[in-house]
């Protein structure tokens, strides 16, 4: 099966960067690939890309869709998305 992105809204408890991953494993740790930049936010600041139809972010078929951070910062996020 393959992870169909329609939108997403990600917002940041501190400074920290986010983004969307695909991959397998614990956290998507094996062959893990970006699906979006690396958004620098920074406390209750956030990002949001919503639309009602899929506009091209999928995972490779049988891959986990997860959201990255390069710091232990809480960062909350709601994602639509299809899976087929």
């Amino acid at each position: 099966r393959t992870i169909y992105v329609c939108g997403y809204s990600i917002m940041a408890g501190g400074t920290v960067n986010v983004k969307l991953i695909y991959g397998t494993g614990t956290a998507c740790a094996t062959g893990s690939t970006n699906m979006t930049p690396a958004y620098q936010l920074t406390a209750q600041a956030g990002n949001t890309d919503g639309s009602a139809f899929y506009r091209g972010l999928k995972t490779a078929s049988a891959n986990a869709l997860c959201i990255n951070t390069s710091a232990g910062i809480a960062a909350q996020a709601i994602v639509y998305y299809a899976k087929l």
